[in-house]
């Protein structure tokens, strides 16, 4: 039996460096066979199934196949590690720094487990810190005519409509950066709201990825002095 498993691993791992995905993919249907009942094994199967996939570049594939692997085995760190590049190259952040978190909590010592999670940390931070310029892609001297323009291609980009036949976790980035982009084009496109935004005067409402949603209406978690301020610049704009 030992003998079995050690030729079902082999047999994957030899998929791994075939150009055919197909040929791959019935190597590792026939390996998956052993031993079903056998969940360590099934579980470093599906894991070396999904580098298969993303080896050809199929990330949605490759991350189905790393959940089973995680769902057989939970502490398969490999997989975990393997399902936050995944969702690395899909711009899925919160759920590879979630991942990128069980990893250092399993194995903190390794060295490409802490470079990861560094990786993936380092990204969800320019994500969460990222101003309304950079989400349009636009500078603050851009003219109104540029802003429109910007948030009109991006808006095109992540449009639900776009995505709606995509995988559920592909679909709730592109609406949740729909709605990103909408609230920043609302600011910027507006001169009295860009000119208390670029004064700092209105905090982002945009929240952080994986954050719960808020159910409070936009700007109103601007303190009573900016609010005061607020009022004040508006009135000035006005006049010029």
């Amino acid at each position: 039996k030992i003998d079995r498993h050690k030729e079902a691993n082999e047999s994957v791992q030899s998929a791994m460096k075939l150009d055919s995905l197909e040929t791959a993919l019935q190597k590792c249907e026939e390996a998956l066979k052993v031993d079903d009942e056998n969940k360590n094994l099934q579980s470093r199967l599906y894991h070396l199934k999904g580098r298969v996939y993303s080896k050809h570049e199929k990330h949605i594939e490759a991350m189905e196949e790393y959940t089973t692997a995680i769902s057989l085995n939970s502490q398969n760190s490999k997989a975990y590690f393997s399902r936050a590049k995944s969702y690395l190259s899909l711009s899925l952040l919160d759920d590879a720094l979630k991942d990128a978190e069980v990893i250092i909590r399993h194995e903190s010592g390794n060295a490409h487990f802490r470079q990861l999670y560094s990786q993936v940390k380092s990204q969800y931070d320019e994500y969460k810190n990222s101003d309304f310029y950079k989400l349009l892609g636009v500078e603050k001297t851009s003219s109104q005519e540029e802003i429109k323009k910007a948030y009109r291609k991006a808006a095109l980009v992540h449009h639900p409509d776009r995505h709606s036949s995509k995988h559920e976790k592909i679909q709730a980035f592109h609406e949740r950066r729909f709605k990103d982009i909408g609230e920043a084009y609302g600011i910027l496109s507006d001169e009295p709201k860009k000119l208390l935004y670029d004064k700092g005067l209105l905090n982002r409402s945009i929240p952080t990825p994986g954050a719960q949603p808020q159910a409070q209406p936009h700007f109103t978690n601007i303190s009573n002095v900016a609010m005061q301020n607020a009022a004040f610049w508006a009135s000035v704009v006005q006049q010029q």
